[in-house]
C-alpha cells in the first residue's frame, strides 16, 4: 500500500472529498492508492482492519500534473509523389 509521510502544513483529503472534486467513484480514487499513482498515509487505528487513506493537496497536485496529456509535437504531412510524369 502506498505510504509517503507528509508535510504537517499541507491540507489533507479524505478519499470521498477526491472522489467528488475529480468525479469519479471512490473505489477509483482507492485503485489509485493501490496502485501507487497517488501517494497516501493510512490514519486508521491500528486495531482496524479497513485502512483510511488521506492524501495531502500537494501529492494530489503532482498526481494530477503526471496523469495531464502532455502536447505533442505536430505530425509533419508527407507530400504526395506525384503520379502524372508528363504532360501529353
Amino acid at each position: 500500500m502506498a505510504t509517503t509521510a507528509t508535510k504537517s502544513t499541507d491540507p489533507v483529503l479524505s478519499v470521498p472529498m477526491i472522489a467528488k472534486r475529480y468525479r469519479v467513484k471512490e473505489d477509483t480514487v482507492r485503485a489509485w492508492i493501490k496502485a501507487n499513482l497517488l501517494p497516501a498515509v493510512d490514519v486508521s487505528n491500528p486495531a482496524s482492519q479497513r485502512p483510511l487513506w488521506r492524501v495531502s493537496e500537494a501529492d494530489l497536485i503532482e498526481f494530477r500534473k503526471r496523469r495531464s496529456p502532455q502536447p505533442t509535437e505536430p505530425t509533419k504531412r508527407r507530400k504526395r509523389k506525384s503520379q502524372i510524369r508528363e504532360y501529353v
